[in-house]
């Protein structure tokens, strides 16, 4: 558990580190990364505190419980991030400066939760130091964070409905994945408290840089799909996540009688991750989600097209033909650029306000 929460811990800030790079200007991606320093920043203090608590020392419960306030504090700001990336992809044009002023409400809250998480009772000592047992404030800080995450998710469906283009997506992807997946870690860590058992909150740092790292790959790629596309691309990489997290903890079980730690699990890691990023690129291939294949398959049929030796006003149609063959759609138009006008099947001004609207939103680019 120890080392698995500090290598996804760096897995995570590698991944918030990666999207910022992707285009460093945008609020969403800046906001993201923000939120990647305090998943990471947790997950240090869940393999701090798990190290403490695998030490059967006199006063461990009293060695503990700092860690433990830590964790639960740093936490506290995972509802104010949220609301932060919900803002910024809702808003595509905000200053950070004013996403901060706007987020002011959450940020209290989030400094209330801290000093509940600080208060004598969240945290009770019993049997000379050697027990904890979460008190009152402790399950009212869970019910907070909990009601929170399902109010953002439900104001992310409520702003989805009103988003148009690539931003709609994101939002989607957003509710899905951020709001979700932090229901599902307090849940865990609630359950675990309430039953006494320890497995339920130690699959919550898988849970969140699984979900973590579907977010990022939509954040950063900023693209825009049709609705199977979105789904049978979201269930290849739930598949592969879940092929690496049972793969890496198999092996890691195999190589601990042959390797000393952490040596391991880090040939355990190398290994999947290998072999995971080969059946990405395989399993793209085989359900049509790789670029590569539809380009080369549209260019092989313009090719033979064009090879038809038609006229030029024939070959315009056949390829507006295929075009929406290929693309699913009831209509498709090639428009040649006149200098002051686009004319073709349609004919448009050079300098029009609708298409300027499109390449806003990102249903259209300039070329």
């Amino acid at each position: 558990m120890t080392t698995i929460a500090f290598v996804t811990a760096i897995f995570s800030f590698a991944v918030g580190v990666g999207v910022f790079l992707v285009n460093p200007r945008r609020p969403s991606n800046q906001v993201f990364f923000l939120m990647s320093l305090l998943i990471a920043g947790w997950l240090l203090l869940v393999w701090k505190s798990a190290q403490i608590g695998s030490l059967a020392a006199p006063h461990s419960a009293t060695r503990i419980a700092p860690w433990l306030r830590r964790n639960a504090a740093l936490a506290s700001f995972f509802p104010w991030s949220v609301w932060l990336l919900k803002e910024a992809v809702a808003i595509p044009h905000i200053t950070v400066q004013r996403l901060l002023r706007k987020s002011l409400l959450w940020f209290i809250l989030s400094i209330f939760l801290v000093a509940l998480c600080y208060s004598d009772l969240f945290l009770i000592e019993e049997l000379n130091s050697k027990i904890l047992r979460r008190g009152h404030p402790y399950f009212l800080y869970s019910i907070i964070v909990l009601s929170a995450l399902l109010l953002l998710v439900f104001q992310s469906w409520k702003q989805m409905r009103h988003q148009v283009g690539v931003h709609r997506v994101e939002m989607q992807f957003l509710a899905l994945n951020m709001g979700i997946v932090g229901i599902v870690v307090v849940a865990l860590n609630t359950a675990s408290s309430l039953l006494d058992i320890r497995g339920p909150a130690q699959t919550s740092p898988l849970a969140l840089f699984g979900f973590q790292a579907l977010t990022a790959w939509a954040i950063a790629l900023h693209r825009v799909f049709d609705a199977s596309q979105v789904f049978i691309s979201l269930g290849q990489r739930l598949m592969l996540i879940l092929v690496l997290g049972v793969g890496i903890l198999d092996l890691w079980s195999l190589f601990g009688k042959i390797f000393p730690t952490p040596a391991d699990l880090l040939l355990s890691i190398a290994i999947c991750s290998t072999v995971v990023f080969w059946l990405d690129r395989t399993s793209r291939h085989w359900i049509g989600l790789s670029g590569e294949k539809l380009t080369s398959e549209i260019r092989r049929a313009a090719i033979t097209l064009a090879r038809s030796g038609s006229r030029p006003e024939k070959l315009v149609v056949t390829f507006q033909a295929l075009l929406s063959q290929r693309f699913h759609t009831q209509f498709a138009a090639l428009l040649f650029d006149q200098e002051i006008r686009y004319s073709g099947m349609l004919d448009f001004p050079a300098d029009r306000p609708a298409y300027s609207a499109l390449c806003d939103i990102g249903w259209a680019t300039p070329e």
